[in-house]
Parts: structure tokens; C-alpha cells; sequence
């Protein structure tokens, strides 16, 4: 192929350009007409796009993000002036972010008022609620009952005395000296059947109830009058009936028919009948009060009236009721001046006066139901006889124990009780029916004397009265 002298011309000249340039234009300028190239270097020119910042130290211009580091406010990286506020999740909260419900037990101050679920951990702001408790519920507790009135909390709610009788069981007997081993067992038998009764009696359902209680009490299966019939054999006093005992049991029988015109009392009695007692009357000593046929007798709350008593009024056999429930013109000095203003309750039931007899012949032991000797058990015993009598087939009959003002009025009451139960248990042992007898213990309530009187009047103040209650034997 030839090449042309002209393009030779020009080839020369172009040569000849380029080797007379300087070496500092070695390298190919840009064109100026040519378009601008991006730059993806990390220092981008001032036309170049803006981009997303993936690092920790975004630019001013760039897209606010959230800030996921827990530890909020002053120690997190400061957010720009234009980031949006977000939640956080700690309970320090930012400033500027939306309140919370605070989950935990320390709160801070604008938190929403939660129900905390430890009392004793709760922050002041928390809602008080109900300390189930009380033996270490904080002060602002709300106050609940305590079933543990010994180590209730000062601000728990304070028990009544008839709740602290209710809940506390009865006191141990405690003898001064050792008993002999048929009398300990007496008084072992006694503890076990108070302990027994303590809750029970205040809780009789019904009539069956009622019934097995009273023979608990009265029955003579049951372990008190075995120990008693055990230790009355230790003694003489079944072996000292006397021989005049016939004409008694004939008096009392015809005492306890109503037979009111018969006034000879026979030699056995101790006591005869006062001299100036009117024909018609009634061997009794006074005071002894009826009203409209009726006796009564007061107890300092019905948690205090023995529960042969309760179980005999769920039998119908006796009446109880608040003893203010009485017409206060006739009874209101009828009540104990201790019991007066209180939560006093009465029981009452019907006598026929006409059949009443006192007697001075049934005494104890000091402090005991033990008879004091066998004339006092031979006096039971014509009783028993007395009751039997066919023609008394279907009579029920009150035996009350009253006793002198020395010592305490709540002493002196409870132990007429114990006496004139144990007085029925042995009319019962010797055939009289349990369900026939009810024991009322009156205490000093219609003691005659004081008790600084001399033994010859005191001592006619410990008496039993027995009447017959003018009601059906089965009711």
C-alpha cells in the first residue's frame, strides 16, 4: 500500500508537536468539554449526592436514626436537632421521651402509679393495698383481722374481751399441793372435757348435736364420771348410808310433787326449816327470786354460759337471750354490778316454787366436787330415790349450786357449776335419766352474807336447791 506524501506531511508535524512538550504534561489533562466524572472516593466533591451514614457520627445533614444503646440521656451520643424522639425502654428515661409504665419497684417520679405486690418493698407513691399480713404489715397497711391476737401488730384491729374468752382456752387447774391419784384423775378428766368444749359448744347444729353434748357432760359413760366413780370408791361415803335415809326420801318425794302442806323435815336433814316460815311457803332461804313462774341467771357473755347450757337451750329445755333484751324495770338490778354495761346474757327457765327444797346437807371439799362427806352423798342418793317415784316418771328437774362470797365472783360461779354438775352426774349414775336434769351454777349471786361474815352464816350460803320445772321430760 502507498501512502500519500500529504499524510506523511501531517504524521511529521503531529510527531514533532508531541516531543516538544514539557514532561509535566506527561499526563493526559481532562477535556474540558467532557462530563464530570463521579467520584467514589470517601471525600466526595461538593456536587457530589449526599449518602446514608452507616457510621455512629452522622454528618449534620444525615437521617436522624434510633439510638438502641440502653443507657440513655447524658451518656449516649448527643442526637441532632432534628432527630425524632423515640421510646426508651429504661427506666431512665430521656428527657424529651414519652412516660412509660414503670414495671419496676423503684419508680422514677413521673411514672404511672402501679399496684405493687410487696407492701413492704412498695415506693411512697405506690396505691395502697391489703396486707394479708398483719404481724408485719407496714404502717400504712390497711388494717385486717388478726386471728393471732397475742402478736397482732399495733395497728391491727384490736379484739374484744369476749373474742380473747372465745379464742383462749381454758386455764389449766393448778393444785397447791399433790392430789391423790383418784382425785388427779378427776381433775384430768375435767381439763380434757373443758378443753373439748372450748369452740364446740359454740358451735352446736342441731338437736342430735345438742344431745350428744349433754351426755358428754352428764352421761355416765363418759370419762369424767368414771374418774368420779372411781375415786368415790376409794371413799367411805357408799358405805355410810344411814338408816333414817327412808323417811328423807318419802319427804323429798312428796316435796318435789308440790305437796307444799308438808312441813316436817326429818331428823336426817341438817338444816331444819325456819321458824318463821308460814305454812304453804317454800323451805327455802330468801332472796330467791321468780318472776311470772320463771329463774334466772346471768353470765358475763354467751361465750361464759356453760355448755350444757347451750346445749339444753338448742333442746328448748331452757331459754337464753342478751340480757338486754329484759324489761329493765324488773331486771335491770337483777344483772351482777360487774356485768352491767357489758355483753351480759341470762338463762332462764321454768320452776314450780311449790316443789322447791333447799338443802344444806350436799357439801364439798374446799376448792373440789368431791362430797365433803357421806351424809353429803347419802342426801344425793334420797334424791335419786325421790326423783324415780312413778308418779315424777316425766318431770325434769333444775339442781342449782350456790355458794358464799369468799373469793371471786367469776371463781365462785364456775365452781357452783362444776359442783351441781357433778351432783347430777351422780343422779344419774344411781338411774336418774341425764336428759331429766339440767345443773345451773348461781355462784354468790344470791349469797345472803359477805364474806367477811362468820363460818356459821357463810355456811348458809353453800346450799343446793333443787325445784321441778313444769315442762314435758322429752321436749
Amino acid at each position: 500500500m502507498k501512502t500519500s506524501s500529504s499524510s506523511l506531511r501531517v504524521f511529521a508535524a503531529l510527531t514533532a508537536t508531541l516531543l516538544s512538550l514539557p514532561s509535566a504534561y506527561a499526563q493526559e489533562p481532562a477535556n474540558p468539554e467532557s462530563e464530570p466524572l463521579k467520584d467514589r472516593s470517601t471525600r466526595a466533591s461538593k456536587r457530589s449526592e449526599p449518602v446514608e451514614d452507616t457510621t455512629r457520627r452522622a454528618s449534620e445533614d444525615s437521617r436522624p436514626v434510633e439510638d438502641e444503646k440502653r443507657p440513655a440521656g447524658e451518656r449516649t451520643q448527643p442526637a441532632g436537632k432534628d432527630a425524632r424522639p423515640v421510646e426508651d425502654d429504661n427506666s431512665k428515661a430521656n428527657e424529651r421521651s414519652r412516660n412509660q409504665r414503670d414495671t419496676d419497684e423503684k419508680a422514677s417520679p413521673d411514672a404511672r402509679k402501679t399496684e405493687d405486690a410487696t407492701p413492704r418493698k412498695a415506693s411512697p407513691d405506690a396505691r395502697r393495698t391489703r396486707d394479708a399480713s398483719s404481724d408485719k404489715a407496714g404502717p400504712e397497711a390497711a388494717k385486717v383481722e388478726d386471728s393471732n391476737d397475742d402478736k397482732a401488730s399495733p395497728d391491727a384491729r384490736e379484739t374484744s374481751p369476749k373474742d380473747r374468752r372465745r379464742n383462749a382456752p381454758p386455764a389449766p387447774f393448778k393444785p397447791e399441793k399433790e392430789l391423790p391419784p383418784a382425785e388427779a384423775n378427776v381433775v384430768r378428766a375435767h381439763e380434757e372435757l373443758a378443753q373439748d368444749l372450748h369452740q364446740r359448744k359454740l358451735q352446736i347444729q342441731g338437736r342430735d348435736e345438742a344431745r350428744r353434748m349433754v351426755e358428754d357432760i352428764l352421761g355416765k359413760e363418759s370419762n369424767l364420771s368414771r374418774a368420779e366413780f372411781n375415786r368415790a370408791d376409794q371413799s367411805a361415803a357408799r358405805r355410810a348410808a344411814r338408816a333414817d335415809r327412808r323417811p328423807a326420801v318419802e319427804f323429798l318425794r312428796q316435796r318435789l310433787r308440790g305437796q307444799a302442806e308438808v312441813r316436817e323435815i326429818p331428823p336426817f336433814f341438817r338444816t331444819a326449816a325456819p321458824a318463821e316460815a308460814a305454812a304453804g311457803e317454800p323451805i327455802l332461804p330468801e332472796p330467791y327470786f321468780v318472776h311470772e313462774g320463771r329463774r334466772y341467771v346471768y353470765y358475763p357473755s354467751r361465750e361464759d354460759v356453760p355448755a350444757v347450757l347451750l346445749a339444753s337451750a338448742e333442746l328448748e329445755r331452757v331459754s337464753i337471750m342478751p340480757a338486754a333484751e329484759q324489761d329493765a324495770a324488773v331486771f335491770s338490778q337483777r344483772i351482777p354490778l360487774e356485768y352491767r354495761g357489758g355483753d351480759a346474757w341470762v338463762v332462764s327457765y321454768p320452776v314450780v316454787s311449790s316443789s322447791t327444797v333447799t338443802s344444806h346437807d350436799i357439801l364439798f371439799l374446799e376448792g373440789s366436787t368431791q362430797f365433803a362427806d357421806g351424809h353429803a352423798f347419802d342426801m344425793v342418793m334420797a334424791l335419786a330415790e325421790a326423783m324415780l317415784d312413778s308418779e315424777l316418771a316425766g318431770s325434769r328437774f333444775a339442781i342449782e349450786g350456790h355458794a358464799s362470797a369468799e373469793g371471786t365472783s367469776a371463781e365462785n360461779q364456775v365452781l357452783s357449776q362444776l359442783r351441781a354438775e357433778a351432783i347430777v352426774r351422780e343422779l344419774v349414775r344411781s338411774g336418774v335419766p341425764a336428759d331429766r336434769l339440767i345443773p345451773f351454777g348461781y355462784g354468790e349471786s344470791e349469797a345472803h352474807h359477805l364474806a367477811d361474815a362468820p363460818e356459821n352464816l357463810l355456811r348458809q350460803d353453800r346450799r343446793v336447791v333443787v325445784s321441778r320445772i313444769d315442762a314435758p321430760a322429752d321436749r
